[in-house]
């Protein structure tokens, strides 16, 4: 009889890739070294612009707690995931950070400098660089995807942190917005509750399922996120003179979305049951097996 092909399993095992001391030596080194520099990078430019325009004092201290803070914890989720550093399609373990992850922890490390600085642009004028600044940012959210598509270098990790990256851009964002008063503060708590619990609930599950869940997309998580951004886009109406003539169709358009994400909050959540139940489920099978 001839062998039976076998199944190719498109779920990772939990800890397969790191196969090796000294691989895991060298991604553990460029997963410091990377993080390290970014962190460096968006210091450079906060104390460049806080000594050029005059509010170092001020504000060192609010970016230097939460700066750190984030680089920590980013750090501290990349070494606890060295194992989900492999390339989906290959299944072949990075030895170190590739560009396609590099661009989304430049994303998700630059975001105390900008929150602080687009604060501080309130009574400095310094609009023009943080914005510029913020643009730049932001734009590796497409470039992080395209680049992994484009060079078939997706990874599972990837997956997680562009996810999650997004998710904190738009919490980051809300507070830059509901701090100029460009969105009402209940919207900004609506805004908060549904990426911050969506973001808790990635990383728990990244945490306890050892990354075998993929992350979930749906329609309505998309329309969600789209009509969110849309009220910070129509909040800058404000800086109008006519704006009042149309702030009661913007009262209820926020209201609208409010609704829309308390809806997506509820199918994330339940998302978030199913994927857990299933993930203890083939534990339990593969322990029995």
């Amino acid at each position: 009889l001839k062998d039976q092909p076998v199944p190719v399993v498109d779920r990772a095992p939990a800890r397969p890739y790191i196969d090796n001391m000294e691989n895991r030596k060298e991604l553990t080194g460029s997963i410091i070294l990377n993080v390290l520099l970014f962190w460096l990078f968006h210091t450079a430019v906060f104390i460049v612009l806080a000594l050029v325009y005059g509010f170092f004092p001020q504000y060192l201290g609010w970016y230097a707690a939460s700066s750190l803070a984030v680089s920590t914890l980013l750090l501290g989720v990349l070494l606890y995931a060295r194992h989900h550093f492999f390339y989906l399609e290959t299944k072949v373990a990075l030895k170190r950070v590739n560009l396609a992850n590099q661009l989304t922890m430049f994303r998700i490390t630059s975001l105390p400098a900008i929150l602080i600085l687009f604060i501080a642009s309130r009574s400095w004028p310094i609009t023009i660089p943080v914005v510029v600044y913020m643009a730049a940012s932001f734009l590796t959210d497409t470039l992080d995807g395209f680049v992994s598509r484009t060079t078939h270098q997706v990874t599972r990790i990837g997956q997680y942190l562009d996810s999650m990256g997004d998710y904190a851009v738009l919490i980051g964002v809300a507070i830059a917005f509901v701090s100029f008063n460009f969105i009402p503060l209940w919207f900004f708590v609506v805004v908060l509750v549904r990426f911050a619990v969506q973001w808790a609930a990635m990383g728990t599950l990244f945490l306890l399922c050892h990354g075998t869940i993929e992350p979930r997309a749906s329609l309505l998580g998309k329309v969600s996120v789209a009509c969110c951004m849309g009220v910070f886009a129509l909040g800058l109406l404000q800086l109008f003179p006519w704006y009042q003539s149309i702030a009661l169709a913007m009262f209820w358009t926020e209201v609208a979305v409010a609704g829309i994400l308390a809806l997506s909050l509820a199918e994330k959540l339940w998302f978030f049951a199913i994927d857990l139940k299933a993930s203890r489920r083939r534990r339990a099978e593969q322990t029995l097996g």
